[in-house]
């Protein structure tokens, strides 16, 4: 099975439809253990489109997503993250600058302060420091740090 991987890799790396996308939403497009093992116990002769390529690169890996799509799996060869759609309206390209502009948004909304210290920018966000070289970074910190608590 590696084999058939490999070779649907190499074919969505040469792809001009080749997406690299992150995640946005973890809710709509994760799947549970539990479908995803059905899917893989399915018949081949049971499955076609979207589900069928789906449980063919699960056989061989990991893959996020839904069976129905969209899904992604990481090809290995050309170090990339490929997305398997129906179409592009399915997916979405998050750059790294516009998550460190959401996480800033998000860091406002929380009536974040910052204060900067020679080359270092220390967000607190409710009683949560973190120190980054920009303020996206130091913001991006201090919402891991607030969102892994507990007690908020």
């Amino acid at each position: 099975m590696g084999h058939q991987r490999r070779v649907l890799d190499k074919r969505s790396a040469t792809s001009e439809e080749q997406q690299s996308v992150a995640a946005s939403t973890k809710d709509s497009h994760q799947t549970a253990i539990g479908e995803k093992a059905t899917e893989n116990m399915a018949s081949p002769d049971e499955l076609c489109g979207m589900r069928l390529i789906y449980a063919l690169m699960v056989e061989d890996g990991d893959v996020v997503g839904n069976p129905a799509g969209p899904f992604a799996f990481f090809n290995e060869m050309e170090g990339i993250l490929c997305v398997v759609s129906k179409d592009n309206r399915d997916i979405q390209h998050l750059s790294l600058d516009r998550m460190i502009g959401s996480a800033m948004g998000v860091a406002q909304g929380l009536e974040a302060s910052f204060i900067v210290h020679g080359g270092q920018v220390i967000c607190n966000i409710r009683g949560f420091s973190q120190a980054g070289t920009t303020y996206g970074e130091a913001a991006s910190r201090a919402l891991l740090a607030y969102a892994r608590d507990d007690n908020k």
